[in-house]
């Protein structure tokens, strides 16, 4: 027999009886335009977090995967969306140093309610009692494992999460001991050389899902087909990845702007 608790039973019994991802209503704070496939993508990111599960939000470069990270904060925040048990701390962005202006321009021009607080620089600080959403970088969280793993966070994201492809590299090793409620990577590019990389991603935000990396090793240069399929059916469910070729219809229309310069000598 295996015991469970009430928590866990619930969660079971409503994936039991899953038919489909119900409609969650867009936060009402939100200051921008949804497109129809970005609430796709939150209502995704808002089911597998309700269950407790992970995410790899994996759409082409350019088609707002930064938004529906930031509606599911906000969807959160508004008790929109709800997790399966009390969850307690800010939610972690783990982003290359170059994205942290970015991320903070777009918290406040799209939902200016989440307090946003830099762990970075020679000051940085653990105080993140007022914080909604923590920035911090790759190359930091390997510097500083052994402080922010004794943090308890509620979701954990890692953006242009190539970063954590390779499975033995510190950075990695960091990601992994990272403590949260639910984690995320966004990548455009899931798999670049080798199904190694897909292993690492994946296993960062569902542990486990693939199996052990040994059995696999030495299989992910050139696996056989039987693999492939089997990592495939597997991590399908987690994955959601949007072309722009796909999406063409509800993407604006192209605006070119010419602007002329004049030179000094």
């Amino acid at each position: 027999n295996i015991l469970l608790s009430p928590a866990d039973e619930v969660l079971i019994d409503r994936l039991l009886h899953f038919e489909q991802i119900e409609p969650i209503p867009l936060p009402q704070a939100l200051h921008v335009t949804v497109r129809p496939y970005q609430q796709e993508g939150y209502r995704w990111l808002g089911f597998l977090y309700q269950h407790r599960l992970g995410a790899c939000l994996a759409d082409d470069m350019g088609l707002g995967k930064t938004l529906q990270a930031i509606s599911l904060f906000a969807g959160i925040k508004e008790g929109i969306i709800r997790a399966a048990e009390p969850v307690q701390g800010p939610h972690l962005v783990v982003l290359p140093p170059s994205l942290l202006f970015n991320w903070e321009h777009e918290i406040g021009r799209f939902y200016p309610e989440l307090t946003v607080q830099s762990y970075t620089g020679k000051e940085r600080t653990l105080a993140f009692s007022q914080a909604d959403v923590v920035l911090t970088t790759y190359g930091l969280i390997r510097r500083d494992i052994a402080i922010l793993e004794q943090v308890r966070f509620n979701v954990i994201l890692f953006d242009e999460a190539q970063a954590v492809k390779n499975i033995v590299a510190r950075t990695t090793g960091a990601a992994r001991r990272l403590k949260g409620y639910f984690k995320c990577v966004m990548t455009g590019t899931p798999l670049e050389n080798h199904v190694g990389e897909y292993y690492s991603l994946m296993d960062l935000c569902v542990p486990g899902l693939l199996g052990d990396y040994e059995e696999l090793k030495g299989k992910v240069k050139a696996p056989p087909p039987e693999l492939l399929d089997t990592i495939m059916q597997r991590s399908k469910p987690f994955v959601l990845r949007r072309t722009k070729m796909q999406i063409l219809k509800e993407l604006p229309p192209k605006i070119e702007t010419d602007i002329y310069l004049d030179l000094t000598d």
